[in-house]
Formats: structure tokens, sequence, C-alpha cells
């Protein structure tokens, strides 16, 4: 019936079977590792993209993940510049 997930070092996905059979619950918990996430970032300036790009990869690393790669580009919108990139975070597994 419920369904939840978290994304720390393992997804945890909820699956909230009810089994009326003597009156007990059963729940069954499935882990699965996230081997793959990209991210994408834009900012008003270099310096505000590059601090929150940081941020993440100190977030994603305590959930086993790593930078496998980083691309980027600026782009100007209604005369103004904007920064933006997309980050591939991988597990070392």
């Amino acid at each position: 019936m419920g369904l939840l997930r978290n994304y720390g070092r393992k997804a945890y996905t909820f699956i909230d079977s009810e089994e009326k059979s003597g009156g007990s619950v059963l729940m069954n918990f499935q882990l699965d590792l996230i081997k793959d996430k990209v991210e994408f970032f834009e900012a008003a300036s270099l310096q505000e993209l590059e601090k929150k790009i940081n941020v993440q990869i100190e977030n994603n690393q305590a959930i086993m993940l790593r930078v496998r790669s980083v691309s980027h580009q600026v782009t100007a919108v209604d005369g103004r510049i904007l920064y933006s990139a997309s980050v591939h975070f991988s597990a070392d597994v």
C-alpha cells in the first residue's frame, strides 16, 4: 500500500504487504544500490555554480558516489549570463 524511498547509501524501497493471517502484518524491504546519478545545476555566477556542485559532491560522497564526469555551458538568456553544468556521479562497484 505504501512506498518509501530513501536515497542514502542504498535506496530503500518499502513495500507494505498486509497479510491479515493471524493478525500479523508482513512488510518487505528491498535494498537497491544507486549505481549512477546525474544532477543538473545552474547559477548566475561561476563561483555560485562551483559552490553548488561542491556541496552535492560532499553529499554524494556520503552515499558512496564519486564524480565520473562534469560538463558545463555558458548561455546568455535575456541579456544575462547563465552558467549551467551537469555532473555524472557513479558508484565504484
